[in-house]
C-alpha cells in the first residue's frame, strides 16, 4: 500500500471517533447531508449504497499541496501540515486542518481551508459567496485548535485562478458547534435516533442510508430503484447526455465569466438597456441561513416542536397537527434563516 493511501486510511479511521470539519454541516442539517445520516455513519452502520470518491473529489485531494504552495507563494506566508487535533475539553470534536498559516502581520497562527472548485462552482462562489458548509467547516477548525482567525484558499481547478482572504472566528458559530457537537455525540453513543428529513426532501434520494432510514416510504414515494428494468439500448443516449452535460457545464463557466464583466461595467446602476437586452442589477432580499440563530436558547424550542410532532405521529394525529400547527415539523434549517440582501444580474430581451 502506498504511503499516501495508508495515511488516508488512518485519517478516515480517526475521523470515525469524533466529529470532524466535514461533518459539521450535517450536524446542522445544512448542505448535502443531515443529522440522521451523520448519526448512522458515526455509529458504524453499513450503508445501503456505499459512497465512492468521485473524480472531482480525488482531484481536490491531489491539488491540495499545490494550492497550499501557491497560497504561500502569493501571500508570502508560511504554511505547515498538522495531523488530527482534538478539542482540549471535548475529545469528540476533532479536526484535520488543511494547513496551519503563520503570517508575519498576525500575532498568532491561523487555520487554512483549501478548496478546489470546478469552473461553474468557482464563479458561483465568487458571485454568491461561500457555501454555508464551508463557513461552518473553517469555524469548527478554529474552535478545535483555539485559533482566532482563518484563511480560505479557493482555486478554479480548470484554469488555476486562486482567490484567498482572511476571516475572523465567528463566536456564535463556535458556541453553537461546541454546544451541539457533544450533545449529538451522546446520541451516537446512547441514542435516540435524530429526526429524519421529510420524505420529499431531495437529499434522501441520494443518501447512502436512504433505505434503512426512510424504508418503504421512500420506495413508494419515488418508485424505488431495486426493480428497475435494465435497458442497455439506451447506453448511446446516456453517453451523449454525459458528454453534452460536460459541454454545458463548460459553457456555463464561460457565461459566468462574461456576467462578471457585465457586473463590473454596470457599477451602481440598477437597470440598463443595451444590444437589444434589458439588464437588471438590483438588490433583492431573500431568506438565508443564519449562524446566530443556532444559539442555545433555540434548542429547547426545536426539541419541543419535534417531540410534539413525534407524539402526534404515534397517535395518528400527524395530519391534523400539521394542519393546525405547521410549525411542529419545521425543518432543522428553517430555524436558522434570516433576511439577506443580494444583487442578482438578470438579462431579458427587449419586449419582455
Amino acid at each position: 500500500m502506498a504511503v499516501a493511501d495508508a495515511a488516508r486510511e488512518q485519517l478516515v479511521s480517526e475521523r470515525a471517533t469524533g466529529l470532524g470539519g466535514s461533518d459539521i454541516a450535517s450536524l446542522f442539517t445544512v448542505g448535502y447531508g443531515c443529522r440522521n445520516r451523520l448519526w448512522r455513519e458515526k455509529r458504524g452502520l453499513k450503508p445501503d449504497f456505499p459512497r465512492t470518491e468521485s473524480g472531482p473529489m480525488k482531484l481536490g485531494h491531489w491539488l491540495e499541496p499545490h494550492i497550499a504552495e501557491e497560497y504561500a507563494r502569493v501571500t508570502g506566508r508560511q504554511v505547515e501540515e498538522r495531523g488530527v487535533l482534538r478539542h482540549p475539553e471535548h475529545d469528540e470534536l476533532l479536526v484535520h486542518i488543511d494547513r496551519l498559516v503563520i503570517a508575519s502581520e498576525r500575532p498568532d497562527p491561523g487555520v487554512l481551508e483549501i478548496k478546489a472548485l470546478g469552473r461553474a462552482a468557482f464563479w458561483q462562489m465568487k458571485r454568491e459567496g461561500l457555501r454555508d458548509d464551508y463557513v461552518l467547516q473553517l469555524n469548527h477548525g478554529m474552535l478545535v485548535t483555539g485559533l482566532a482567525w482563518g484563511s480560505f484558499a479557493v482555486m478554479n481547478r480548470d484554469d488555476g485562478t486562486l482567490l484567498h482572504w482572511d476571516v475572523d472566528s465567528d463566536s456564535d458559530l463556535r458556541d453553537a458547534i461546541e454546544a451541539e457537537g457533544p450533545a449529538f455525540w451522546a446520541t451516537v453513543e446512547n441514542g435516540p435516533e435524530p429526526q429524519r428529513l421529510d420524505i420529499e426532501d431531495g437529499r434522501c434520494q441520494r443518501c447512502e442510508y436512504r433505505v434503512q432510514c426512510q424504508g418503504a416510504a421512500l420506495i413508494e414515494a419515488y418508485g424505488g430503484d431495486r426493480d428497475m428494468e435494465r435497458d442497455e439500448s439506451l447506453r448511446p443516449l446516456v453517453a451523449e447526455y454525459v458528454e453534452r452535460a460536460a459541454i454545458a457545464e463548460e459553457a456555463d463557466g464561460l457565461l459566468d465569466e462574461t456576467k462578471e464583466h457585465i457586473r463590473a461595467a454596470m457599477g451602481a446602476r440598477g437597470a440598463v438597456e443595451a444590444g437589444g437586452m434589458k439588464i437588471y442589477y438590483k438588490p433583492q432580499t431573500s431568506m438565508r441561513w443564519d449562524g446566530k440563530a443556532l444559539a442555545d436558547e433555540h434548542r429547547p424550542l426545536r426539541a419541543f416542536l419535534h417531540a410534539a410532532y413525534a407524539w402526534a405521529e404515534q397517535n395518528g394525529l400527524a395530519e391534523r397537527a400539521l394542519r393546525e400547527w405547521p410549525a411542529c415539523k419545521v425543518s432543522e434549517t428553517d430555524f436558522y434563516k434570516r433576511p439577506s440582501v443580494s444583487r442578482p444580474l438578470r438579462l431579458f430581451p427587449v419586449g419582455r
